[in-house]
């Protein structure tokens, strides 16, 4: 019990964990982990833009605590939508792909410890089309 009322760890607004320990507190970085995620959306003609287009888009923000690769990779069926696809860290553009037909698009950036990213896919014409973006990440 004694331990127990010396020792409190609780996680602030960053994610970082405090931890007191006999009235010192020390800020620890979270254990270094893979984030998958999975979206599926349509996307179609109408829909709103996304911050440094006009195009109809959707936008996938996420942030890590530790530097690493990153892998988002989209799928689709059929060829009659025309969709790019947009790295974009911190309000800059880092990567864009765009890709005439095809069912799929990747890119695999970089992203560095406290950066907040976006993934943009965008219709750049066609559409409406259903896509599943896969999404690794460091946290």
């Amino acid at each position: 019990m004694l331990i127990a009322g010396l020792i409190g760890a609780l996680s602030d607004r960053t994610g970082r964990r405090v931890v007191n320990v006999g009235g010192l507190v020390f800020n620890l970085l979270p254990v270094f982990r893979w984030v998958d995620r999975e979206f599926t959306a349509e996307l179609k003609q109408g829909d709103a833009p996304c911050t440094g287009t006009n195009k109809h888009c959707r936008s996938y923000s996420f942030g890590a605590h530790h530097a690493g690769d990153v892998r988002a990779f989209a799928a689709w069926n059929g060829t009659s939508a025309d969709f790019d696809f947009e790295y974009w860290c911190n309000g800059n553009l880092v990567e864009a792909r765009g890709m005439r037909g095809g069912d799929h698009d990747e890119i695999l950036p970089k992203i560095g410890a406290g950066q907040t990213c976006e993934v943009h896919i965008i219709l750049f014409s066609g559409g409406p089309m259903r896509y599943t973006l896969y999404l690794t990440h460091p946290y």
